[in-house]
Order: C-alpha cells, then structure tokens, then sequence
C-alpha cells in the first residue's frame, strides 16, 4: 500500500510542479524586477527546505507508517507538504535561470554608422 500512495503523491507533486512552471514563465516572473527574482529564488529553495523537512516532521508526529502504509492525515500532509516543496523549488529555479539570461533591450539599438539620405 506504500508504493500506491507514494506513487500518487508523486504524480501529484509532478503535475503541480508543471502546472506553475507554465503559469510562471507564461504571465507572472517577468514581471518581478531582476533583482527581485535574485532575491526571492535562493529565499525560495531555501524556504522549500524548511517547508519540507517542517511537513515531514508533521506526518511523522501525526502518526506515520502503521502495518505498511501511511495513515490517512500523515498522506495527506506527506503530499500537501510535497506539492508546497516542488512549488518553492520550480520557483527558485525559475527566478534563477531568468537571472542567468542576458537581459534584453527595451530601447531600439542605434546604427553603428547613420545612414544618408
């Protein structure tokens, strides 16, 4: 029963993770400035630890693996607790990879040489 619930858990941490990589990259993160995406990236994968090891420690305490598989509530905050980690990570990185790009220009570039008319 363990495999079967750690499988759906993770078609669903999978699913959402790509589910905000596309609302991301599509319409909100290149409206945060750059500096903004250099702080918030590490600030988020720094964060998805914390969310993750927090989360964990919650399903352990909430009961755990009993007879082979996960009880109920501690599956519930096992996944809850996976969807929130993948969402922060798929943002650092994301914040991070647009920071690494070259920006581009706003501004029509200049000819090197005028032209005559």
């Amino acid at each position: 029963m363990l495999w079967a619930q750690s499988g759906a858990s993770f078609v669903v941490w999978v699913v959402g993770g790509l589910l905000l990589a596309r609302s991301a990259a599509a319409s909100w993160l290149p409206r945060l400035s750059r500096r903004s995406q250099s702080t918030l990236g590490p600030l988020a994968l720094l964060a998805g630890l914390v969310v993750l090891v927090g989360g964990l420690w919650a399903a352990w305490s909430a009961g755990g693996v009993r007879a082979g598989a996960l009880l109920p509530v501690p599956w519930v905050l096992a996944t809850v607790t996976g969807v929130a980690f993948t969402a922060l990570q798929t943002f650092g990185a994301l914040c991070l990879l647009n920071v690494s790009r070259p920006p581009e220009t706003r501004a029509a570039a200049q000819a090197s040489e005028p032209q005559e008319n």
